[in-house]
């Protein structure tokens, strides 16, 4: 009990402020790049956890799937991501890392498989920096300068749920949230040769806060086999953005306005079913952009966002006596997200590939690992081609606090 909780206290100190990281040029559009994967446990099976069972993991796509927790845990883990964005000219290379939340879990009572979760985690990124030639003329004079495009933050989710099991075969579970972040897009101009050096300064400080619940449920018809669904009600975000220009001809203004932005419900749907040391899932989740309004930018257009993703898991030997290769769970994954925006006409596609192994430790502490490697494009020459690679880990630790008690009926 004493290691759980000063483990606790580490992390919630270390994530005060957690903000999503990761993030490619695309994410210059809306919201950024939004975390379907979820924690390192499903990363490595492509996001696919709908449906899937897992006794030391804690879903985010479908509450009621913590039912399958069987004791109180404590996770906290860190992503790393590299991007290659390429075009018919150059290819630049950038990365960044941080930790990528936490998350506790209680299970409460072993007879219904009650069990309450809460925690901090990613839900969306931005991470772009691009820059094109600019030239103007004015007074009969032409200068030649350069445009750089640059934006970070992004927004993180604070939730707190329940779920249980009805019958053997029911289960539901329900969260609500709170979402909030910065987004900021900052764009420098400068005009520079022999004769004369200037630049214009705009800079955008986007504040995003509000609501959202989400409910889940899943159901096991026959034997060994789990379905399950869920759907997110679309939170209203308010936005307070403020806007500073900066230039050599007038003096420093920042302007601020209020909006507010609805992002759009969510449905997902997944199965997955268990023979043996394996299980196999599948998960397939919708989400209809096509009226969002933030961010869209001048060639883009929001359309229905669509995640598909399969995964196996090789279950590891729970024996302590087994050797340590056999008692590692063995995953593997691939999926495709057709994202929720068009550029010029053309629609942005991602394909991934993912694997990843859960390592038992002493008592029921376990080390999740996860590498996906992933191609984005839309075919269309104008616009860049990206690669990444995305290595993550989680620690999860945990305890038995609710012992199960002989229950007396009449």
């Amino acid at each position: 009990m004493k290691t759980v909780k000063l483990i606790f206290l580490f992390l919630i100190t270390s994530t005060f402020a957690v903000y999503s990281q990761g993030g490619s040029n695309f994410s210059v559009i809306g919201i950024g790049d939004i975390n379907y994967f979820g924690n390192s446990a499903y990363a490595g099976l492509a996001g696919t956890q709908m449906a899937f069972p897992a006794e030391y993991s804690i879903n985010m796509r479908n509450p009621a799937m913590w039912s399958f927790v069987t004791n109180t845990r404590l996770q906290a883990g860190y992503k790393f991501n590299q991007n290659i964005v390429s075009t018919n000219e150059s290819t630049i290379w950038h990365n960044n890392g941080a930790i990528s939340g936490f998350s506790g879990i209680f299970a409460m009572d072993s007879t219904y498989s009650i069990a309450s979760s809460f925690g901090i985690v990613p839900y969306s990124s931005v991470n772009y920096l691009t820059a094109t030639k600019t030239k103007i003329t004015d007074f009969g004079l032409e200068l030649d300068g350069e445009t750089q495009y640059q934006g970070t933050g992004g927004l993180s989710q604070a939730y707190i749920g329940l779920s249980g099991k009805i019958t053997d075969y029911i289960g539901i579970g329900a969260m609500i949230n709170t979402t909030f972040g910065v987004i900021e897009a900052n764009r420098l101009t400068s005009f520079n040769n022999d004769f004369y050096s200037f630049r214009y300064q705009t800079t955008k400080s986007d504040y995003v806060s509000g609501f959202g619940s989400k409910i889940g449920a899943f159901i096991t018809p026959v034997k060994d086999l789990i379905i399950g669904v869920s759907y997110e009600l679309s939170p209203n975000f308010g936005i307070t953005s403020e806007t500073n220009y900066k230039s050599p001809t007038i003096t420093d203004t920042t302007i601020s306005v209020d909006n507010e932005i609805t992002v759009p419900s969510m449905f997902g749907l997944g199965a997955s079913y268990s023979s043996g040391n394996f299980i196999f899932g599948a998960d397939l989740m919708m989400q209809d952009f096509t009226n969002f309004n933030y961010n869209p930018g001048a060639n883009t257009k929001f359309t229905n966002s669509i995640i598909t993703s399969i995964g196996v898991n090789r279950i590891g030997n729970p024996s302590v006596n087994a050797p340590l290769a056999d008692r590692i769970s063995y995953k593997f994954g691939a999926g495709y997200n057709h994202l929720y925006y068009k550029v010029l006409g053309n629609q942005i596609q991602e394909y991934i590939g993912s694997v990843g192994m859960q390592i038992p430790f002493a008592g029921s502490m376990v080390v999740d690992f996860s590498f996906i490697l992933g191609y984005r494009s839309s075919g269309d020459s104008r616009l860049v081609n990206e690669y990444f690679g995305r290595f993550g880990f989680d620690i999860s630790i945990g305890e038995t606090w609710f012992k199960p008690f002989m229950r007396e009926f009449d």
